[in-house]
């Protein structure tokens, strides 16, 4: 008889699809053998408005064109992306974040046009520190018809705290007609899997897969290969 497993996570969790799967039980995913259970440690989003691009929460800064919500079907199969279609301006969340730690933003987006945007994608933009009030990293990338997760990180230098998450940006090429959906900032060195929030920060617990090998593994002889 196989050994049975343990699983653990302290909170609901979504998987790849957006399927909500309750708190300590597993998130199958498709594997490479089949589906697997998808293990990750905990984080959190600090974006409290993660599909919600035109609320308060999202400052718009000299801003020249339109937000519509709820304008196309998002990753997940809802009606929850928005559009920014800009001539001018910035579309961003601005926060304090803490010096000296890592941090990782990262958004779906893609073309409302129907065709590719060059030079598009995020960008950091402090606001304090030694280097001044500039842009301190920016993805350049190209938009297409097909949804793409895009992200970047940043390690806040000692004296840096205060911080903008620049989703749309007259850096760019405009005009900039996009559908965006499920921003997310983290305290880690790449992007987790999507939490999405409304209002609010939002959580997932750290998960724990616990497999017995009594009666499993030989004392004797063997090997564990991870692939």
């Amino acid at each position: 008889m196989a050994a049975k497993y343990t699983f653990t996570r302290n909170s609901i969790a979504y998987k790849s699809n957006g399927t909500p799967v309750p708190a300590n039980q597993p998130r199958f995913e498709p594997g490479k053998f089949g589906k697997a259970v998808m293990v990750e440690e905990g984080t959190t989003n600090l974006v409290p408005d993660s599909e919600a691009f035109d609320a308060a929460s999202w400052t718009k800064e000299s801003f020249v064109g339109s937000i519509t919500p709820n304008a196309a079907t998002s990753p997940w199969g809802t009606l929850t992306a928005d559009q920014i279609n800009m001539t001018a301006g910035y579309v961003y969340r601005r926060m304090t974040l803490t010096a000296g730690r890592t941090y990782t933003f990262s958004c779906w987006v893609k073309s409302a046009t129907g065709a590719n945007i060059s030079n598009g994608g995020l960008a950091i933009w402090c606001y304090n520190g030694a280097a001044g009030s500039k842009l301190r990293v920016r993805s350049t990338v190209t938009i297409t018809p097909s949804w793409q997760r895009f992200s970047i990180s940043y390690t806040a230098a000692a004296d840096e705290t205060d911080f903008s998450f620049i989703v749309a940006g007259a850096a760019i090429v405009l005009p900039y007609n996009v559908y965006v959906w499920g921003a997310q900032v983290e305290e880690k060195p790449y992007a987790t899997s999507y939490i999405p929030t409304s209002g609010a920060t939002a959580t997932r617990s750290p998960e724990t897969l616990t497999i017995p090998t009594a009666g499993v593994l030989s004392a004797q002889r063997g090997e564990i290969a991870i692939l």
